[in-house]
């Protein structure tokens, strides 16, 4: 059996996120050998994007020599689509007309995907798998989680392997940063914390919306390549934005990383770094709930592996920083990131956390693997 056919429908909303995580996935179903099914080779995958300069941008040199992967322009509807064995939907984002017509009159019906937003909510459990109909035709969900009941996270092996690799060694006795976010004011509290404990600390912080938002609180102007000391401590560097390969390098190196949106968490937690993460906003406060929900989640799985000590009180300070760094902390909440010992404090007390939490999730079964199993149970059933 030769290489089934595989399209990714992609519109990016969140800038790097979305494009991040389709080609995250692509690269992973067009490389890897699939396991449990029939076909020796990988998929052969089509990723149509509606901003193919976003994707062009964080592609590496790997993925155009790729011949199993096809970047496909999206900005414009389709004149002419012949669809594949296999769908994917990005964020349930909408096919155009054209592409809609000639999928409802397909003699052949493809096996549709929707790939969902991550999530660590109790219902996804329920939903994941499940059909449904849309535009007349059939969508399964697909959710990406935390659990065995769901679609596991979007990470490649290679990744995977040198994070196992770094959780193997020793920490660095240094202090390095990465700054990728939106607009955010709780970034000045935190750089103010960091000051007060006397350590010196390199923070890289990429352009774009990261860089707009330090030139805001600071009233800079900050190009790529300069620099800016907000204290004697604390040095921020503009970076430019780099291609994957880059930014897992960065992620690896970094001591201390500070992530936004999904496709950069998924990675920055798999590392065992401590790690902040900015979670995109949502209309009454949906996204904190979804930031509960993920810290509720690692709470359960480290009470299960019962290696950490003292979990609860540990917990209790990251839920309380994350909540902060979010602008989401209670009233009447003691916030973290205005204490003096606020660094030395969440090293110790949070980095048994990342670390425990990320050898987890480098145990567990991939995104790509656990949806190469659904498709094949899928077409084999046809």
């Amino acid at each position: 059996m030769g290489p089934i056919h595989l399209d990714i429908f992609c519109r990016v909303i969140d800038n790097y996120g979305d494009a991040g995580v389709c080609l995250h996935l692509a690269r992973s179903l067009s490389t890897v050998k699939p396991q449990g099914g029939t076909s020796e080779q990988p998929f052969d995958v089509r990723l149509f994007c509606d901003d193919l300069r976003v994707l062009h941008t964080i592609a590496t040199a790997a993925d155009y020599d790729n011949p199993n992967l096809t970047f496909c322009s999206w900005e414009a509807p389709l004149d002419h689509y012949e669809p594949s064995d296999v769908i994917i939907t990005a964020f349930s984002c909408r096919f155009d007309e054209p592409t809609l017509k000639t999928l409802q009159q397909a003699t052949t019906k493809p096996l549709i995907i929707n790939l969902e937003y991550l999530s660590a909510e109790s219902w996804v459990e329920d939903c994941h798998m499940l059909p449904s109909p849309v535009d007349g035709l059939t969508s399964h969900f697909f959710f990406p989680g935390f659990t065995a009941r769901t679609g596991g996270l979007n990470l490649d092996p290679d990744f995977i392997a040198q994070c196992q690799e770094q959780l193997n060694q020793p920490s660095s006795e240094g202090m390095t940063l990465s700054l990728f976010g939106y607009h955010n004011p709780a970034v000045k509290r935190l750089l103010t914390a960091l000051a007060a404990s006397g350590r010196h600390c390199e923070l890289k912080v990429f352009s774009g919306l990261a860089q707009d938002n330090l030139n805001q609180l600071y009233q800079q102007q900050l190009q790529i390549g300069e620099s800016f000391q907000p204290s004697p401590e604390i040095t921020c560097t503009i970076v430019p934005m780099t291609d994957h390969s880059g930014y897992d390098q960065v992620l690896l190196n970094s001591d201390f990383n500070l992530v936004r949106g999904e496709d950069s968490i998924v990675r920055a937690m798999h590392t065992g770094h401590p790690f902040l993460w900015q979670i995109y906003p949502q209309e009454e406060q949906a996204h904190i709930v979804k930031l509960t929900a993920f810290l509720d989640c690692m709470e359960r799985t480290l009470e299960e592996q019962g290696s950490v000590a003292d979990l609860k009180s540990r917990m209790d300070l990251l839920r309380a920083t994350m909540l902060s760094y979010n602008e989401a902390l209670p009233e009447g909440t003691e916030d973290p990131l205005t204490r003096p010992d606020f660094l030395p404090l969440f090293l110790e007390r949070c980095g048994p956390l990342f670390s425990t939490w990320a050898r987890y999730l480098c145990a567990q079964p991939t995104l790509s693997a656990r949806l190469t199993s659904f498709i094949f149970s899928k077409l084999s059933a046809t």
